[in-house]
């Protein structure tokens, strides 16, 4: 993922998480823009245990926040675009 492409995807999900209103979604774009830093900047960004953590709530997680979280730290991660994720967060 270049620059521009980090750039634009990291707008369209603070964009959608000013528009939603509802707290799953905002969940899930919190995760997304935490995953889309982790896939641009690697393991620069946070430590190895806290990505192991976003990436493995999602299959764990008793409650819908750490789940919602997780789903979208995992699109991010996944380099899925915003277009992409905004069609992943629906079916979330």
């Amino acid at each position: 993922m270049n620059q521009k492409e980090f750039e634009h995807n990291a707008q369209g999900a603070k964009t959608m998480m000013s528009i939603s209103g509802e707290p799953r979604n905002q969940d899930y774009w919190t995760g997304y823009l935490r995953g889309l830093r982790r896939c641009y900047h690697g393991e620069k960004f946070g430590t190895f245990e806290e990505h192991c953590l976003w990436m493995d709530n999602g299959n764990k997680a008793q409650d819908e926040q750490r789940s919602c979280r997780s789903k979208g730290y995992q699109a991010g991660y996944a380099g899925m675009s915003i277009s992409d994720a905004i069609i992943n967060c629906r079916s979330a």
